[in-house]
């Protein structure tokens, strides 16, 4: 007898990753309260010596305010993560949302040597959502696809309809993740890079899915990471697809599309 166990390890996965999902909310519930007042007060102390610091203490000052950034922008995360976030559900054409992300990280692609190439389907009709989640999502994708380009290179971005989905495709050419660690990619503060929180991909997972939408990756070492949004058209506005596609390839020292 053979039985198809699929479905039920997919559904055994979604518990586990649930259970993580929990597991860091509770956590940072706990930390929020213990960590932000002290360093609230450590970055107003910081700022105060660094306007009567001489040149050379100015630069260790300069550090310690950088590490303390970092370590607000993982406690933000964490919040994030800890409890639900204020939603503004409306009408988006995500056509229009990822130009606008392209346009924010326009200087980050030029300084890391990244070349962008979109493909997208302008007849795509829109979905429904919070425009800035979903442009977070877009952002944690980008930022990590010029992590893992440290020598330049290129960032394909191809955007379609498929039987009632807007699906959104990242291919990037860079150093790609081995095989056996692509199972924890989005696991609690598991990261490949040297100065990622590996709360991103967890975070982008959750806004995905809180739409009823889908993240997966390909990734092979050496080649690159392909990352695959999916977020869902409403029943009212499905059309039968339309092969129109605007073809845009942008060296960014000439500018972004």
């Amino acid at each position: 007898m053979l039985r198809d166990l699929s479905e039920r390890r997919r559904t055994e996965e979604a518990l586990r990753q649930s259970e993580k999902l929990n597991a860091v909310g509770q956590l940072a519930a706990g930390l929020a309260h213990e960590i932000r007042n002290p360093l609230t007060a450590l970055k107003g102390f910081v700022q105060l010596l660094q306007q009567r610091a001489d040149e050379k203490a100015r630069g260790y000052l300069a550090v310690m305010q950088d590490e303390l950034n970092r370590m607000e922008l993982i406690l933000s995360e964490l919040l994030v993560l800890a409890k639900p976030q204020p939603v503004e559900i409306r009408r988006i054409r995500l056509q229009e949302a990822l130009k606008d992300v392209i346009a924010l990280t326009d200087s980050q692609l030029f300084m890391a040597g990244v070349q962008v190439q979109m493909e997208v389907d302008e007849s795509a009709p829109p979905v429904s959502g919070d425009v800035n989640q979903l442009k977070q999502v877009f952002v944690n994708v980008i930022k990590n696809a010029i992590e893992a380009m440290p020598g330049g290179g290129r960032l394909t971005i191809r955007m379609w309809q498929e039987a009632g989905w807007v699906r959104i495709a990242f291919r990037d050419t860079g150093v790609g993740i081995p095989k056996d660690l692509q199972l924890r990619v989005g696991e609690p503060f598991f990261t490949t890079k040297s100065s990622g929180t590996g709360l991103g991909v967890m975070m982008s997972r959750r806004i995905l899915e809180a739409h009823g939408g889908a993240f997966e990756m390909e990734s092979e070492p050496g080649i690159g990471t392909t990352v695959q949004i999916s977020v869902p058209i409403p029943a009212a506005a499905v059309t039968t697809p339309v092969d129109m596609f605007r073809d845009t390839e942008c060296l960014l020292s000439g500018g972004t599309p």
